[in-house]
């Protein structure tokens, strides 16, 4: 498993990846924002999932983190997280947050287990009215 910086190459496998996970996002742009680091998690030159940080002061967010369905539960979306943290802390974050569907188990546990803690919840936040919970790792708190 290779984690490295998402390259314009990379561009049509995150659209992919994003789609079987829900997600949407813009490779392109976002490559090309100053506060944005995109990495993807490559196995023989097949992207298997992405992670969007965005780096915003003293505080970073990750934006989305996705893996395809048959790559879910070999530890891949724990190794792209690590890399956002390490990520954030290298460029002066203190703290990491994110946002997570209520409903989404498997993302919750993974987050918890790689050390964020619940600290908010915004109410019918999504479209379909399923609560967004906030989370946040802080440095000290960090893997």
């Amino acid at each position: 498993m290779i984690l490295r910086g998402a390259t314009a190459d990379d561009d049509l496998a995150i659209l992919g990846v994003a789609k079987q996970c829900g997600l949407t996002i813009d490779p392109a742009l976002e490559r090309g924002l100053p506060q944005a680091r995109l990495f993807v998690a490559t196995s023989a030159d097949e992207v298997l999932g992405f992670a969007l940080l965005w780096l915003l002061g003293d505080e970073a967010e990750v934006i989305d983190l996705g893996v395809l369905p048959f790559s879910q539960g070999q530890g891949l979306g724990k190794q792209l997280l690590i890399l956002l943290l390490k990520c954030a802390t290298e460029n002066g974050a203190r703290c990491v947050f994110l946002e997570v569907r209520a409903g989404n188990i498997r993302a919750r546990t993974l987050y918890e287990r790689v050390g964020f803690q619940e600290c908010g919840r915004r109410v019918r936040y999504y479209s379909d009215g399923e609560d967004a919970l906030l989370y946040r790792s802080c440095v000290k708190d960090a893997v």
